[in-house]
């Protein structure tokens, strides 16, 4: 019996590990320019491209944000943060990519006055 269980649990490992195998990490940090201090507000989202799905994730203290086990392929990561220029941009995740590290540095939006 031991035997048994003993294999069933290595097969579990293995389809656990096999899943998690090709999964990257997306993680960076966003600061207000010009002096870099972090931004601590908000979310930011990621869309696999060609999918209207969105994965959300927020901004830390620090302005640190990560997505994780993310496949390979591509995406778009958008931010549009009160008051700030916002920020859409297409990203990739390589096959060999084991964290692939963003850092954003953005603005405030000058509103036209009436």
């Amino acid at each position: 019996m031991k035997k048994k269980s003993g294999a069933i649990f290595l097969f579990f490992t293995c389809i656990i590990s096999l899943s998690t195998l090709n999964a990257a990490d997306i993680k960076g940090k966003v600061t207000l320019s010009p002096k870099g201090k972090p931004y601590t507000h908000g979310f930011i989202l990621l869309m696999p491209l060609g999918v209207e799905k969105y994965i959300k994730t927020t901004i830390d203290p620090q302005g640190n944000f990560i997505y994780r086990d993310l496949k390979p392929g591509k995406y778009i990561i958008k931010m549009d943060l009160y008051s700030l220029t916002p920020v859409e941009e297409e990203i990739e995740i390589k096959e060999e990519e084991e964290t692939l590290e963003l850092n954003f540095s953005i603005s405030l939006s000058l509103l036209d006055k009436m």
